[in-house]
């Protein structure tokens, strides 16, 4: 919860926390990434059927910073048992759930 002194004060606190819960969000990896993934769909959820605009805004910069561009072939490999087509039906699967929770908290699309 910030406390503002003044509105441009409170602004350019605000504009720095959602800017920091970006770079967070972009550096996770691995399950850390999959269980955060996880928490903000379920959040979402609670958001979009109630009526906490904070928790919305909030949830805004939590996915612009999961979101992230498509991977090259060679940043997906790894000593995984999933084979490349899964993992990249997967990731784009998770990105897609993403995009589409994005636009719902931006009221662009509906439930």
């Amino acid at each position: 919860h910030l406390t503002c002194l003044s509105l441009g004060q409170c602004t350019k606190d605000i504009i720095e926390h959602h800017r920091v819960t970006i770079e967070d969000m972009e550096a996770l990896q691995g399950q850390d990434r999959d269980r955060k993934v996880n928490a903000v769909m379920q959040k979402a959820c609670t958001a979009l059927h109630g009526t906490d605009a904070n928790m919305m805004v909030e949830l805004v910069a939590e996915i612009v910073g999961l979101l992230s561009p498509p991977r090259s072939m060679s940043e997906l490999k790894g000593d995984s048992t999933m084979t490349m087509d899964a993992q990249l039906q997967l990731r784009a699967a998770v990105q897609t759930r993403l995009r589409d929770t994005l636009m719902q908290l931006l009221g662009l699309r509906g439930e």
